[in-house]
């Protein structure tokens, strides 16, 4: 049986230097809640000279809750302060700071998701960097045509690279939902990003890309 290092969280976190992108996928049978809550808790308490934004797309923010509440983590205290952008969706949980409806015609929501965007990160930013944490943006895009899909995802990567502030992103994105938005875009955005995670249990993740050879295939765990 294979046996992998494991590091905390606190060091991965430690390794997201300005700009850096990463990406978590995780499978429909595991608990990612646990992972993001972690993630954010750890965040709050060694990351005191950034600020956390979570956006959340079509209501993902409420199932990773609700994930994370039946292991009993207090939820509603690491939300706190915790500025939510939401992207459609019904369920209001967390500080939300704005609500963008889309229109799933990517000409028109692309503008509104500019405003939102604006309104809520550049303030924030004017205080401290901001690390953004992602959550559904694969139903997104697998809710528009192929054609707005490609122009969305070159619009996502030209916003994350030629920003000219700190600001680190993470996506957590659902594996079965972002393979089925094959050919092009998951290819195309996982050649982007620096660091790549599997989630492969509810407080464990496989570093699969990272440019720390000596964490390749290293599992990073919550608890």
């Amino acid at each position: 049986m294979d046996t992998f290092q494991e590091v905390s969280m606190e060091e991965v976190i430690n390794l997201f230097i300005p700009k850096t992108i990463g990406l978590i996928r995780y499978s429909s049978y595991f608990h990612p809640g646990v992972i993001l809550f972690g993630l954010l808790e750890k965040l709050k308490d060694i990351k005191g000279d950034v600020e956390v934004v979570l956006i959340d797309v079509f209501d993902t923010l409420v199932i990773m809750d609700y994930q994370a509440r039946s292991f009993n983590i207090d939820t509603k205290r690491i939300l706190k302060d915790v500025p939510v952008l939401k992207v459609s969706g019904k369920a209001k949980i967390g500080n939300v700071v704005k609500t963008i409806e889309v229109s799933l015609v990517y000409s028109i929501d692309k503008k509104k998701a500019y405003k939102g965007f604006k309104k809520v990160i550049f303030q924030v930013y004017e205080e401290k960097p901001v690390f953004n944490v992602y959550l559904g943006v694969e139903k997104y895009l697998g809710m528009i045509n192929h054609k707005e899909r490609l122009q969305a995802i070159h619009d996502i990567i030209k916003y994350f690279t030629a920003s000219g502030i700190d600001i680190r992103h993470l996506l957590f994105v659902n594996s079965e939902l972002w393979n089925q938005l094959k050919p092009f875009v998951p290819s195309y955005f996982e050649e982007l990003v620096l660091f790549i995670g599997d989630v492969i249990g509810s407080n464990r993740i496989r570093i699969k890309k990272t440019i720390y050879p000596e964490f390749k295939n290293t599992d990073v765990i919550y608890f």
